[in-house]
């Protein structure tokens, strides 16, 4: 069994209602009482310590977005990575419509609305890392 099979899955809900409070599951079950959001580091430290294995923990903010991460017991390492992501890293598929050449300050092009194209290239984008690589040819 790898670190992966034996990781445990939270998710963490901040409360609407400026409470500071976050509801969370464990492995799809809600705990009864909220945690703060102030201890919500030292929350899943503790469970990962004491269950001795990762915890794959997403927070999703009221806006929508989601923040992913793994915390790994103190007493154990994170595998190391031999790609370019973080190990268990949401990888996002993004298909390039336009390109062009950033400004002398490094500003981003302004970029067209692209036309309709089958053959566009693809590239990977990791969520924590920020990572991009050109995504493996997928012709066969």
């Amino acid at each position: 069994m790898t670190a992966a099979d034996a990781m445990r899955r939270v998710d963490v809900h901040p409360r609407p209602d400026g409470s500071e409070l976050a509801d969370v599951t464990i492995d799809g079950r809600q705990i009864p009482r909220p945690v703060p959001l102030s201890g919500l580091g030292l929350f899943l430290s503790t469970l990962s310590d004491r269950g001795r294995q990762p915890v794959d923990v997403s927070i999703h903010e009221l806006t929508g977005t989601v923040h992913s991460d793994v915390i790994w017991p103190r007493d154990q390492q994170p595998p190391p990575s031999t790609g370019p992501f973080e190990p268990h890293e949401t990888v996002h598929l993004a298909s390039i419509l336009r390109s062009g050449p950033a400004s002398p300050n490094g500003l981003p092009p302004p970029l067209r609305p692209p036309r309709r194209t089958r053959n566009g290239r693809l590239v990977l984008l990791g969520d924590q890392s920020g990572h991009t690589c050109p995504a493996p040819s997928s012709r066969g």
